[in-house]
């Protein structure tokens, strides 16, 4: 059976043991090779890896045994989205739209990710692009940052640390503080925050490689020792 080696896969993988969880992913292959999910996962992990072109090629696959399938439909434009080919992730994506329901779903908010990355910030936060993250005003906050509104992205900064110190926050929050940061140019501060989502073991890491996000904070030692610490490949 193959999805057993799929669960333990995932779980590998959060354990940042990429070579264990890409062992397990072509295992359940090997075992199942029409399980449309094991070919999802193991495109997942490539595109977390920065292996976009093989990443591709497995969520297409995906799609070609389950065509009806938003998860697979969306694992496509993810990829296009990570690699930065966000004109091709919002075809992709509009695609997967058109199989969901009323739900906001990765579908949406992928595409609203997209729209964000490419400067079109009211279609991003028309589609609740960061409500999945719980972050209050976490959107609001990053519109500021990228406007030059400092002052107020700076106060929705401060109200955010003050939930974590309080204790009253989850640990994604790090991760949206560390974002807000990486917009206002504060690239110090920006990796303290993601230093505290390492010492948290958060499970969004996993995306810190290919995280558009972060992009600006690529040339920094500090980023690329945090990535090394994760066992993230070169």
């Amino acid at each position: 059976m193959s999805e057993p080696y799929i669960a333990i896969g995932l779980l590998r993988e959060v354990d940042w043991d990429w070579d264990g969880a890409e062992e397990a992913f072509r295992r359940a292959i090997e075992l199942n090779p029409g399980d449309a999910f094991a070919h999802y996962e193991l495109g997942q992990l490539w595109m977390r890896l920065g292996r976009p072109e093989e990443a591709l090629a497995r969520e297409k696959k995906a799609l070609h045994l389950d065509p009806l399938s938003r998860r697979y439909q969306t694992g496509v434009g993810a990829v296009y989205l990570f690699s930065g080919r966000y004109d091709e992730a919002i075809t992709e994506l509009k695609k997967a739209r058109e199989l969901e329901t009323n739900a906001v779903t990765a579908a949406q908010t992928y595409l609203g990710r997209a729209y964000w990355l490419k400067g079109m910030y009211e279609q991003a936060l028309s589609l609740g692009a960061f409500e999945w993250t719980g972050c209050p005003d976490i959107g609001r906050a990053r519109h500021y940052a990228v406007s030059g509104e400092r002052e107020n992205a700076s106060q929705v900064l401060k109200d955010l640390k003050a939930q974590w110190a309080q204790g009253d926050a989850k640990s994604i929050i790090l991760w949206c503080i560390a974002w807000i940061y990486t917009d206002l140019g504060e690239k110090d501060q920006a990796l303290d925050w993601l230093d505290q989502a390492y010492q948290e073991h958060l499970g969004l890491l996993i995306y810190l490689k290919v995280e558009p996000g972060f992009y600006p904070l690529h040339g920094e030692p500090r980023f690329q020792a945090l990535l090394e610490k994760m066992g993230f490949p070169k």
